[in-house]
This record gives structure tokens, sequence and C-alpha cells, in this order.
């Protein structure tokens, strides 16, 4: 996995933690398990507490890179 990846992930998260769940499509709730071959698998479940993100749009990923950008500036 490229390092620059990570950063992303990073990045992400803390604009997700800042602005909250309306910037990103997420899956319903449900629980994610791991198999024996580190894949995974997630189960539907109205009181699970896992979700996922879903792929966004050209335009989310340029928005998201834009706030990246700026969040960066800030420090």
């Amino acid at each position: 996995m490229h390092p620059d990846y990570m950063l992303w992930l990073a990045r992400l998260a803390v604009i997700h933690a800042v602005e909250g769940d309306a910037l990103f499509s997420l899956s319903e709730r449900g629980i994610v398990s791991l198999t024996s071959k580190t894949g995974t698998n997630f189960a539907p479940l109205a009181t699970g507490n896992d979700r996922y993100q879903k792929p966004g749009t050209k335009e989310w990923c340029d928005g998201m890179l834009e706030k990246i950008r700026k969040y960066t500036k800030m420090r």
C-alpha cells in the first residue's frame, strides 16, 4: 500500500470527525467480521456499530482534496 494512501485516509477521518456524516455516503449500519484469510464480511444490522464509506463521484473526490489542502494549510 502506498504511504500517501494512508495519509489520505487519516485526513479523511479528520474531515469526517469535524464535518460529520453529511459529506459522506455511508452504508447502512451493520457488523464487520474478519475471515480466516484476512478478508472482511459486512452483515447489515440496524443496531450495528459499523458502516463503510461508499465510493464518491469525481466531484466529491475533488471537493475532499480541496478540504484536505485547506486543512493542511491551517496547521
